[in-house]
Formats: structure tokens, C-alpha cells, sequence
């Protein structure tokens, strides 16, 4: 026990002080302070609820606030650990044929770094952002026993397991952790608890300072919110699997747009249809995507037939399944000129590092393979969204994603339709943390491309919000 006093007065960091005290403290202590319903964790618990401030006045009498919060979070840890793998957790099979398998393990293991590392998160990032809004709004009191810390650790550490019990009854009762509903209970809980045990300990329950706890609150989650994923973003990917991404981070170009009205909701039709068909004339073009394995494209075949005929006039195979990854459905786009009757066929394309962009030139009367081109991009992944075409070249829009940066810009490819040289490849949109970008319904109108540009952004660290805008572009892009 004396060493356990001596640490506990050290100024050390709070992790460094949980391993201490696991390594050195006697299991028969702890099962006993667990138990004792005195001076144990039980009352300690129960009186956080009922009278926080006789908890904070006499702290001598109850289980020390460093004690106390390493010991309510690792039971929610264990709690998240169960509900999230046990109740909810769901494999998305798709992905695994679909996502490249570098990306497709680097985003699982962050799921589950995520999910497992949730009450020690809000136990350190919120102990943090707490106390410095409790220093703001409560400077005068920072030496009242035993100090704006110690609060901080006592009422956070309460407040994450207290929020956390409450979501899991919630996640039994929805079946879904990551519902809205669960999320909203699970906020709802810690905001009225910290804002219920501030007021309590601190500011006296009376109106005129009741925007004073709340000030306490929304600095708090100012603060909050606008470091936490940030924070464990940069400990998972930056020091944890910086050598799994080898993919520098983009630098989005400018916007040379013309924005137009606000678009309404866009509606995809047959966006999982496994045929596609194209009439130009009397001439139809079938583009057939064999899939005997669920939604796993193994062959894309396109075939031309005339009136009256018995079969196909001519059929070529421009994608074979030679190893795990599939294009899906949805990523299959083809554009086809009437004037010159000539299809582009693109489609996505994933392998063990990223993904990459195909097309394939085909001339319709015949059948005649133009040329195919591969469009590779030092991103992460990589989504097609959009083709268009042109008198002199073909274009392809999506977008790329960063995954250290945690965004994604707007992608848009030129490419020479004699040729098949990749003429210009931009991307648009912002480079910053949860900033997402994405194009899609290209279309050439006269001299310009419109394109519907997606965007969805964080304002004020709390509040997704989403916009979707007409952009129009130049042809003569470079």
C-alpha cells in the first residue's frame, strides 16, 4: 500500500500510474475493496450518483479517483469488448472480395482498435477536455480539495461507465451498437450526468447558473469532439501501421468550378443490376456480367446483336476472374458514341495494394478491341462513379480516398479515345480530416463537364453536414 500512496502523489502520467498499480497491488485488496460495501467501489459508486460533492469533500473516505476510474473503465472496456463481438458484431463478406486486401486489413483492424479502446478514449481525451473547461469556467476553485483532476477523474470515470451500461442495455434492446438510437442514449447519459454532478459539486442550482454548467458542457465537447477521432486516428495509422501505407497524402488542386442550384436527392436505378443494355440505330449492345457466386462478378462479356438474328453478330470477354478480387455491379459504367459507334467499358478493379480504374475501347460494328487502359492513382482506393464521352476523348469521375487523412477528394480522368493516354487526372476538394468529396452523373455539354459533386464535412467539430452541387468544368482541362 505505501508504494501505491507514493505513486498516486507522484506527477506522472495517468496510463504509466494503471500499470503501476496493476503490477503491484495485492489481488486479495482489490477482490476486498470490490466487495466492501463501506468504503469499496460500491459506495464509492452509489455515492457518485446520490451526493457527488460529499464524495469530493471527503475523498479520504472513499477508493481513491485514479483507483476508481481505472477500475469502472476496464469493466467497460470488457462490456464494449463483449456487447461489440458477441451481440453485433457482423463480417460484411462482400467486402472481402472488393476491397483491396491491404486497405481491407488496415480498416478492420482499426474497426476493432476502435471499438475495443472506446472507454479508455473517453476516460483520457474527456478527463482532458473536462478539466480544462473546469479550469475556464471554475478557475477560483482549482485548489479546492481534492482539485479539478481529481474531480475530473472521479466524474469521467463515472460518467464512460455509466454511458456505457446504459448503451448496452441499449444495444441488447436495438440489436445495433452503432444505431443512432444507442449513440443518442449513450450521449444523452454522460451529458445530463456531468452536467447533473458539476452543478452538484460546484455552481449552486439556481437559473442564473444553470448556463454556466452548461458552458462547463459544450466547451467540453468542443473539445472533445474535436480531437478524439483525430487523436486515435494518428495512434493507429501514424504510429501504430505507418509502414502499411505507403501512399503519400494528396494535395488537392484548386476549384475552378461554376457552382450551380443545390441538387435534389439523387436516385441510382438498377445500380446492382448485373446487365446492361445500350441501343444506338438497330444495333444493341449487351453488357452481361456473369456472377454463379453471389454478387462476385467472374466474366464481363459484351456482345452485339442485330434484328432478326439467331445469336450474337460478335462477343468479346473484356474481364476474366483470375484471382479473389470482382468489380461490382455498381462499378460498372459504359458510354457509347453514336456518331462513331464506338463503347467505353470501365469498371474498378481491386488488387492486394489499392485499386485501380480499367477501360476498354470496342468498336460496335465489329467488335474490334480499340485499346485498354489501366488508370492507377497513389491512393488508398479508388471509386468510379461516372463516365462521359466526347468527339475527342472520354472522361471517368469518382473518388480517391486517403486513409491516414481520413478524407477523400473528387476524382475526374481524361483519356485520348484513339489513343488511350491518360491526357489529365485531377482531384478536387479539400485535404482536411473528415472532409469527403465525391463526383458523380458526368455529362459533356457543349464545352464544358457537369459534373454532381457530393460533399460531407464536420462544422464545428459536432455536426456532419452534406451538400450536393452542380459543378461545371471546362472540356480543355489539363
Amino acid at each position: 500500500m505505501r508504494a501505491i500512496e507514493v505513486l498516486s502523489t507522484q506527477p506522472i502520467l495517468y496510463v504509466p500510474r494503471c500499470f503501476a498499480y496493476f503490477s503491484i497491488v495485492n489481488k486479495r485488496e482489490l477482490v476486498h475493496e470490490v466487495l466492501d460495501l463501506d468504503q469499496g467501489f460500491f459506495r464509492t459508486f452509489v455515492s457518485l450518483f446520490v451526493n457527488p460533492r460529499q464524495v469530493l469533500d471527503h475523498p479520504q473516505v472513499y477508493t481513491k479517483p485514479w483507483k476508481y476510474a481505472t477500475v469502472v473503465v476496464s469493466v467497460a472496456c470488457l462490456f464494449t469488448w463483449l456487447v461489440v463481438h458477441n451481440l453485433v458484431d457482423r463480417e460484411n463478406a462482400e467486402l472481402f472480395w472488393s476491397m483491396p486486401k491491404r486497405l481491407l486489413e488496415l480498416s478492420s483492424g482499426y474497426q476493432v482498435f476502435y471499438e475495443n479502446t472506446q472507454p479508455l478514449k473517453r476516460l483520457v481525451v474527456g478527463m482532458l477536455a473536462f478539466t480544462s473547461a473546469l479550469y475556464l469556467f471554475l478557475y477560483a476553485e482549482r485548489h479546492r480539495p481534492p482539485g479539478l483532476w481529481k474531480t475530473s477523474l472521479y466524474l469521467i470515470g463515472h460518467a464512460v461507465s455509466l454511458a456505457f451500461l446504459v448503451q448496452t442495455v441499449a444495444t441488447a434492446i436495438f440489436g445495433d451498437w452503432w444505431g443512432n438510437q444507442a449513440t443518442l442514449i449513450g450521449v444523452v447519459t454522460y451529458s445530463i450526468y456531468l452536467w447533473y454532478a458539476t452543478m452538484s459539486i460546484f455552481v449552486p442550482f439556481h437559473w442564473s447558473h444553470i448556463f454556466r454548467g452548461l458552458g462547463i458542457m459544450v466547451l467540453t465537447y468542443l473539445l472533445y469532439t474535436g480531437s478524439t477521432t483525430r487523436f486515435q486516428h494518428w495512434i493507429y495509422f501514424d504510429v501504430l501501421h505507418r509502414t502499411e501505407l505507403p501512399f503519400p497524402s494528396a494535395s488537392a488542386d484548386g476549384l475552378p468550378y461554376e457552382e450551380r442550384p443545390t441538387l435534389s436527392p439523387i436516385t441510382v436505378v438498377d445500380a446492382e443490376a448485373f446487365t446492361q443494355e445500350i441501343r444506338i440505330d438497330s444495333l444493341r449492345t449487351l453488357i452481361d456480367m456473369s456472377h454463379p457466386a453471389g454478387k462476385q462478378i467472374s466474366r464481363i462479356t459484351v456482345s452485339g446483336f442485330v434484328p432478326n438474328a439467331p445469336g450474337p453478330l460478335w462477343s468479346v470477354v473484356i474481364f476474366e476472374k483470375i484471382n479473389r478480387y470482382s468489380p461490382t455491379p455498381r462499378s460498372v459504367k459504359a458510354v457509347a458514341d453514336p456518331v462513331t459507334h464506338q463503347l467505353f467499358v470501365s469498371y474498378r478493379i481491386a488488387n492486394d495494394s489499392t485499386a485501380t480504374l480499367e477501360s476498354t475501347a470496342i468498336d460496335l460494328r465489329n467488335g474490334q478491341r480499340r485499346f485498354s487502359v489501366q488508370i492507377r492513382l497513389p491512393a488508398d482506393d479508388v471509386q468510379l462513379q461516372g463516365v462521359a464521352v466526347d468527339s475527342a476523348h472520354f472522361y471517368l469521375c469518382g473518388s480517391t480516398l486517403y486513409q491516414r487523412g481520413n478524407y477523400t477528394l473528387g476524382l475526374l480522368a481524361k483519356v485520348d479515345r484513339q489513343s488511350g493516354e491518360v491526357v489529365s487526372l485531377k482531384q478536387l476538394g479539400q485535404a482536411s480530416f473528415a472532409s469527403y468529396t465525391s463526383f458523380d452523373q458526368l455529362q459533356v455539354t457543349g464545352q464544358h463537364l457537369t459534373v454532381n459533386v457530393g460533399r460531407e464535412y464536420k462544422w464545428l467539430f459536432l455536426f456532419t453536414r452534406k451538400t450536393r452541387t452542380v459543378w461545371s468544368l471546362p472540356v480543355g482541362m489539363q
